[in-house]
């Protein structure tokens, strides 16, 4: 079974989450910054994190055991850009640093 996170619970993401969902292949953790999303997400999967992207403590511990990391971020304005990608970016590259477990980071714009 693979360990998949997808980090960002928009169209995007939700889409590619109810595509895999039917296959048995994979354990699926989505990620929303909303509150509000979670019930929902939660009704269509086994596990819904509440993440935020500068998080890097919160992060490393999503990540620990995931071997797949599906980047599905989006902003929620225009003045959310720099966060919601370059801190998130950044974010990231410091909690990967010392995982050994991701084998496929695939990034969706």
């Amino acid at each position: 079974m693979i360990e998949t996170v997808i980090l960002g619970g928009g169209y995007i993401g939700r889409s590619l989450h109810d595509y895999w969902k039917a296959e048995s292949q994979r354990r699926l953790t989505i990620t929303t910054t909303s509150p509000n999303k979670v019930q929902t997400l939660s009704s269509k999967t086994t596990k819904v994190v509440l993440a935020n992207g500068n998080d890097e403590e919160g992060l490393k511990i999503l990540l620990a055991a995931a071997e797949e990391l599906i980047i599905a971020i989006a902003p929620k304005n225009r003045s959310s850009y720099k966060s919601t990608y370059l801190d998130t970016a950044n974010t990231l590259c410091s909690a990967l640093k010392e995982n050994n477990s991701i084998r496929r980071l695939v990034y969706l714009s």
